[in-house]
C-alpha cells in the first residue's frame, strides 16, 4: 500500500488485483460495518499499481431496512384493515340473503308472519322487498284458505244439524207409527208431521242445489224494467202480506237494472220474506230503487224487530238464524240471504245490511256495473 485515506489501519481492508482492463466491484464486512469496494487497473502502470474505491453503507443498508420493517408493518395493518372492511361491506352486502334464507326457513315452519326489514335501494334490497310481498301473499292465501277451510266445516257441521231435528222426528213417528196401538186419527197426525218434516229437508235439498247452481253459473244479462219486477214480485206476495197484516209500500227513481229477471225477483222475494218474518202486525215494508254515488241501487226496509249488531256479519252464512226457534217456526231454512249473496255475486252487486234492534233493517243491493 502506497497511500490510504482511511482512517483506520488499511491492513484490515485486505489487498485484491484484477486483470488489465477489469474493475470489480465487491462488498465486504469489517467489524461491524459493511463497506462496499471497487478495485482496477491504475491508468497508465501496467497493471503494476492498483487503486480501491471503499465506501462505508452501514447506515444506508440499516435505514433501508428500518425503512422495509416499516413498510413491511404498514402492509400488515393494511392487509387487516382491507380484510375487516371486506368483511363488513360482505356482510352489509349479502345481509339481505342471509335474511330471505333465515325468514324462508321461518315461513316453511309455518311462521308466515316472518318479514324483512329492508335498508338501502340496491339490487337485494328490491329482492328483499319482494320476498316481503310474496311472504305477504302466501299468508294472505293461508289465510284465506284458513277461513274457506273453516266455513265449509261450519257448513257441513250447521247442515248435519239442521237434518238432524227432521231425521229424527221422522224416524220417531215412523216406529210410533210401526210399533204402538194407535188410531187412525193419530196414525194421520203422526203422517202428516212426517210430511212436514220431509217436506223441510226437500226445502233444505232444493236450497242448496240452487246455492250450487249459482256459483256455476254465468247469467245473461238482460235490462230489466224495475216496475214490472215490483209489480210481480208483489203478486207473488200478496197473500202472505194479507195474512201478516203487513203493507208493502215502493219507490222507483230509476227505469231499469242489468241483470237476470228472474234471479232478481228471486232476490227480492228473499229480502221482503225475512222483512215480513221481522215485522209484527201492522208493520211497513218499504221498496225502494233509486241511484247512489252513481250506481243503481235497490233497497229492501222493514221496521221490525231488527238484528243486532253483532249478528249482521253472521246473517248470510248458510243456517245461520238470529232468532232460530222464530224461522222454524215459519219454515225458513237459514239460507236465503245465503243465496241473496250468490245472486249479488252473479250481478257484480255489493250487498250490504244496515240494521237496528227494534227498529228495523235496511237491505242495499248496489250494482257496481252499469
Amino acid at each position: 500500500m502506497i497511500y490510504s485515506s482511511l482512517p483506520e489501519p488499511s491492513d484490515k481492508l485486505g489487498y485484491s488485483f484484477t486483470e488489465t482492463g477489469v474493475r470489480k466491484a465487491t462488498f465486504e464486512n469489517i467489524d461491524d460495518g459493511v463497506y462496499f469496494k471497487v478495485i482496477g487497473e491504475l491508468p497508465g502502470t501496467n497493471n503494476k499499481f492498483s487503486i480501491q474505491y471503499i465506501y462505508d453503507i452501514s447506515g444506508d443498508l440499516k435505514g433501508w431496512k428500518d425503512t422495509q420493517r416499516i413498510l413491511l408493518l404498514v402492509g400488515v395493518m393494511f392487509a387487516i384493515i382491507l380484510a375487516i372492511s371486506l368483511q363488513y361491506l360482505l356482510g352489509r352486502v349479502f345481509r339481505p340473503l342471509d335474511m330471505v334464507s333465515a325468514a324462508s326457513k321461518k315461513i316453511a315452519d309455518g311462521q308466515y308472519d316472518n318479514r324483512i326489514t329492508i335498508s338501502g335501494s340496491n339490487e337485494l334490497a328490491e329482492m328483499a322487498g319482494s320476498f316481503n310481498n310474496m311472504a305477504e301473499e302466501i299468508q294472505r292465501r293461508i289465510t284465506q284458505l284458513g277461513e274457506i277451510a273453516e266455513q265449509k266445516q261450519q257448513f257441513i257441521d250447521n247442515l248435519a244439524h239442521e237434518i238432524r231435528t227432521p231425521l229424527t222426528s221422522v224416524y220417531g213417528f215412523a216406529e210410533y207409527i210401526q210399533k204402538a196401538t194407535i188410531s187412525d186419527e193419530e196414525k194421520m197426525l203422526a203422517a202428516d208431521y212426517i210430511m212436514s218434516e220431509s217436506q223441510r229437508m226437500l226445502n233444505i235439498s232444493n236450497r242448496l242445489l240452487e246455492l250450487a247452481t249459482l256459483r256455476n253459473q254465468k247469467i245473461k244479462m238482460k235490462e230489466v224494467d224495475v216496475k214490472s219486477l215490483f209489480e210481480h214480485s208483489y203478486k207473488s206476495l200478496e197473500a202472505r202480506l194479507t195474512e201478516n197484516q203487513i203493507s208493502l209500500k215502493w219507490k222507483n227513481e230509476i227505469g231499469t237494472i242489468y241483470g237476470d229477471k228472474d234471479l232478481l225477483q228471486s232476490l227480492l222475494l228473499n229480502f221482503t220474506d225475512n222483512a215480513i218474518k221481522a215485522c209484527n202486525p201492522e208493520g211497513v215494508i218499504i221498496w225502494n230503487a233509486y241511484i247512489e254515488n252513481g250506481c243503481r241501487v235497490l233497497s229492501v226496509q222493514d221496521n221490525g224487530k231488527g238484528i243486532p249488531q253483532n249478528e249482521i256479519s253472521k246473517i248470510i252464512d248458510p243456517f245461520y238464524r238470529v232468532d232460530e226457534s222464530r224461522n222454524r217456526e215459519k219454515g225458513g231454512v237459514g239460507l236465503g240471504l245465503s243465496i241473496c249473496e250468490q245472486i249479488a255475486n252473479c250481478h257484480n252487486a255489493v250487498l250490504s245490511i244496515e240494521s237496528l234492534p227494534n227498529v228495523g233493517t235496511v237491505v242495499k243491493l248496489t250494482f257496481t256495473s252499469s
